[in-house]
C-alpha cells in the first residue's frame, strides 16, 4: 500500500474440462478387442488432474450382458499415485478369474473427480472401451447325411455338414481326398457336393474359431457310385459271402 506494506498470497488450483483419460497395459492392449483362449488380468491406468472421489469409484463386469459389480479388494485392486499438485494415476487390477469362463466380456470404469466430472471408460471421447471374448472350447462339426462305410448309389453325392461355435465361428475348410472342395455357407450348414467314383472316397472337415480352436473330422471309406459291381467289390461282407 502506499505507506510500502506488502501482502502476498499464492493460490493453487486446476482446470480440469476433460476429466480423466485411461490407459491399457500390454497384456490388455493383447487381448482387447479380440477373442481369445487364456484369460488375463485387465490393468487399466486412470489419469486425472484432480484427485477421484474414493466413495465414486465403481468397476461393472458384464459378461455376456449380464452385469456385476466388483468389489475392491477382493475383485480388483486399486493404487492411487500423484496429488499434492501433481496429476493423480489411479491403476486398477480386475482379477483374472473373474473371466475363467468362456464368454463375452465388457469392463466399465466409473469415477467423479474433484471438479466435478464424471468419468466413464465406455465414453466415446475417451476410446477406451474394454470388450473381450474367452473361448476355450472348440468348434462343432457334425456330418448330416454322410457317414464313414457307407455307400451311396448316385451319381453326385450332396452333401451337408452342420459347423457351430459357443461364440464365434473363424472359418471353415472342406477337403475331398486331400484336396480342397468349394462348399457353400447357409448358417451353421456347409454344403458341398461328393462326385461318382470308382475309389473309396474320404472327406476331412477343419474348422477353426475366432480365438484360433481347431478341431478336425474325418468321414471315410465313402462309396459314392450307381455301379453295382463297385458297391458290391467294396461292400466287405457282402463280398466276402459271395466268394464264400
Amino acid at each position: 500500500d502506499l505507506a510500502g506494506n506488502v501482502s502476498t498470497k499464492t493460490i493453487t488450483f486446476s482446470v480440469n474440462r476433460f476429466g480423466s483419460v485411461y490407459s491399457f497395459d500390454e497384456d490388455l492392449k493383447s487381448i482387447d478387442g479380440k477373442f481369445v483362449q487364456k484369460e488375463k488380468d485387465v490393468i487399466v491406468t486412470e489419469t486425472n488432474v484432480d484427485n477421484l472421489k474414493p466413495e465414486s469409484i465403481t468397476i461393472k463386469v458384464t459378461k455376456n450382458g449380464t452385469p456385476t459389480d466388483l468389489v475392491k479388494g477382493k475383485d480388483f485392486t486399486l493404487t492411487e499415485t500423484g496429488g499434492k499438485g501433481k496429476w493423480s494415476q489411479y491403476t486398477y487390477v480386475v482379477k483374472k478369474d473373474l473371466f475363467a469362463g468362456d464368454g463375452r466380456y465388457t469392463v466399465t470404469i466409473y469415477s467423479e473427480d474433484a471438479a466435478g466430472n464424471i468419468n466413464e471408460n465406455i465414453d466415446e471421447t475417451k476410446k477406451a472401451e474394454i470388450s473381450f471374448g474367452i473361448d476355450k472350447t472348440k468348434p462343432v462339426i457334425v456330418p448330416i447325411d454322410i457317414e464313414s462305410g457307407e455307400q451311396y448309389p448316385v451319381d453326385n453325392k450332396d452333401v451337408t455338414i452342420s459347423i457351430k461355435d459357443n461364440l464365434v465361428l473363424g472359418g471353415a475348410a472342406i477337403y475331398l481326398n486331400d484336396k480342397k472342395v468349394e462348399h457353400q455357407e447357409n448358417g451353421e450348414n456347409f454344403t458341398f457336393t461328393i462326385p461318382n467314383s470308382n475309389e473309396k472316397q474320404e472327406v476331412k472337415i477343419v474348422a477353426v474359431d475366432a480365438a484360433g480352436n481347431e478341431l478336425t473330422k474325418g468321414v471315410n471309406e465313402l462309396i459314392v457310385s450307381t455301379n453295382f459291381l463297385v458297391r458290391w467289390y467294396n461292400n466287405t461282407p457282402l463280398f466276402a459271402g459271395s466268394l464264400g
